[in-house]
């Protein structure tokens, strides 16, 4: 008889091995120990020792938007096509270029049928990740619940 086995995977985590370092876990996922330190609050040193069968978190977590294709999204926060699919092992690299949702709808419906799919785990970088936003070159004072701007008196 054949039997199926269904197992759910969380995003972004990992699963501590006996004698593992932070710098070990971090070198297999191309990042650095601050990088992971800073996404483990529960790590009050970095040179701390790890407990086997701890849960790490190697990255955060990013619900797919209508129209977002992995390239695009990957490009945003500066994470390689290669470390992309490392990171999600159950996307396709088929779809690469591909939307995955092309409605609020439609997300809402596969991310409630279809368990995980539709979050994406990035492990952003700040070197070569875009930084633009719908606010770049918008003067402070414009910026929702930014302060009035001082007026300064000429005396």
């Amino acid at each position: 008889a054949v039997e199926c086995v269904v197992l759910h995977v969380h995003r972004c985590q990992f699963v501590v091995q006996a004698g593992q370092t932070l710098n070990q876990i971090a070198a297999m996922y191309r990042t650095d120990w601050l990088q992971l330190w800073s996404l483990n609050q529960q790590l009050d040193s970095p040179d701390m020792s790890l407990q086997a069968n701890s849960v790490l978190q190697v990255g955060r977590v990013y619900d797919v938007q209508p129209h977002d294709t992995p390239s695009a999204v990957a490009g945003r926060f500066g994470v390689e096509e290669e470390l992309f699919l490392l990171l999600n092992a159950d996307f396709g690299a088929h779809a690469w270029a591909s939307p995955s949702c092309t409605s609020p709808a439609a997300c809402r419906f596969l991310a409630a049928n279809l368990t995980g799919v539709y979050q994406w785990c990035l492990l952003p970088s700040s070197c070569s990740g875009s930084s633009g936003s719908i606010y770049h070159g918008q003067p402070l004072a414009g910026l929702p619940g930014a302060a009035p701007p001082v007026s300064q008196s000429t005396a």
